[in-house]
């Protein structure tokens, strides 16, 4: 193979994303049984956080809240999923956190 095909492929594959080589079948949704879902009113609350806590979440830029938010609701899913006693209660719980019933 030559020097110029070698990089043409190169080219090529970084022109490729992670989700270009993903199969996409596992990801069907039935989105005719999708239903909007409000976005709950936030409460202001004042929280005292360790420094390193709040230095590791400002570092990664705009939107450190965001995150913050994002990873006390996974906890929040998490918990919530574990005293899910069987797959209908898990089905249930997803469809109120997602507005889409499975």
């Amino acid at each position: 193979m030559s020097y110029a095909a070698v990089e043409l492929k190169t080219k090529q594959a970084e022109n490729r994303t992670d989700w270009d080589q993903v199969d996409k079948s596992c990801f069907i949704i039935d989105w005719t049984k999708a239903k909007p879902v409000l976005p709950q009113r936030k409460q202001v609350l004042q929280l005292r956080l360790e420094k390193e806590i709040i230095d590791f979440f400002k570092s990664q830029g705009k939107g450190y809240l965001t995150r913050m938010q994002a990873v006390l609701r996974a906890y929040v899913m998490v918990q919530k999923l574990k005293d899910c006693k069987n797959l209908e209660d898990v089905k249930r719980y997803i469809g109120q956190w997602t507005g889409i019933a499975l």
